[in-house]
């Protein structure tokens, strides 16, 4: 029976190829995004309003045409009553949950602006969907990972990955001709780097790694969208998204065993040692 795995914000991205990496690796993939069809009005990019391609339907071809099957979830992080029963369904469709690739963010208005310009609305939704519905969504997969697989087996096991980013640890950038900083996106990533070092140690010996990875700079399809607002992104460098994600689906099936939780994982220096990047 092929290992199932959950990737949350796979319409396009590093989500997207995140999931058909695993699928490559002989995963079945569960995929949860708002944008389910081309051209959704989900899909408009917040800093030029530009349609960006990419969608459910699109990735569960790219997985179906690995040979692998994959079940689409149309997931908003913002709607609380959805976050948990979405990783009931992939645990009720295949009887098991593997891996969880926690990738989804709030894509919304407010990240290039000036902190002290933003909307209070702004501030509660970005912490909200980086930070809050991530704890949801690990937590029910937790139960599922940490509970046996009969009366009196061991716990199930598996690999929870959270995407950080430089912007949780480095020095500020100025992200746009005003100066914004990113504050609350990098104050959540921060946050999100507190699950791998704390559920290590409330789930040690159970089988579950939880792991922090960054994937570095990465030229989305949203940042090539996004105009100035984004352009020290584009002038900085990445990679694409492509081998970023085989070097997650990489990080995933290894599971990086002996891995400090409290060390981010770079995922792009993973891809060079793999030789998918130079």
């Amino acid at each position: 029976m092929s290992k199932v795995a959950l990737v949350t914000g796979a319409s396009r991205g590093i989500g997207k190829a995140t999931a058909v990496a695993l699928a490559k690796l002989g995963y079945d993939v569960a995929i949860t995004a708002r944008t389910l069809q081309p051209g959704d009005p989900s899909a408009k990019a917040p800093e030029s309003g530009v349609i960006l391609p990419g969608s459910l339907a699109e990735t569960s071809e790219a997985i179906h045409a690995t040979g692998q099957r994959c079940l689409g979830i149309r997931l908003d992080l913002l709607e609380q009553e959805t976050l948990a029963p979405a990783v009931d369904k992939v645990f009720d469709t295949w009887g098991r949950l593997d891996v969880l690739i926690n990738n989804a963010i709030y894509v919304g208005p407010g990240n290039t602006d000036l902190f002290i310009n933003v909307d209070p609305e702004h501030i509660v939704k970005r912490v909200w969907c980086n930070l809050t519905a991530q704890l949801i969504i690990t937590q029910r997969a937790l139960q599922i990972m940490s509970s046996p697989t009969e009366q009196g087996g061991p716990p199930r096991g598996g690999v929870i990955i959270n995407l950080s980013s430089m912007a949780s640890f480095g020095p500020a950038l100025k992200l746009s001709e005003e100066g914004a900083s990113g504050l609350i996106y990098s104050t959540t990533k921060a946050g999100l780097n507190r699950l791998a070092p704390c559920l290590a140690q409330e789930h040690a010996g159970q089988n579950i790694q939880i792991l922090s990875v960054d994937p570095g700079v990465v030229i989305t399809e949203r940042v090539d969208a996004a105009g100035g607002r984004l352009r020290l992104v584009r002038e900085m460098g990445g990679a694409p998204p492509e081998p970023v994600g085989q070097a997650m689906a990489w990080i995933a099936d290894y599971g990086m065993p002996g891995h400090d939780p409290t060390k981010i994982i770079a995922a792009q220096e993973i891809a060079k040692n793999l030789g998918i990047l130079t």
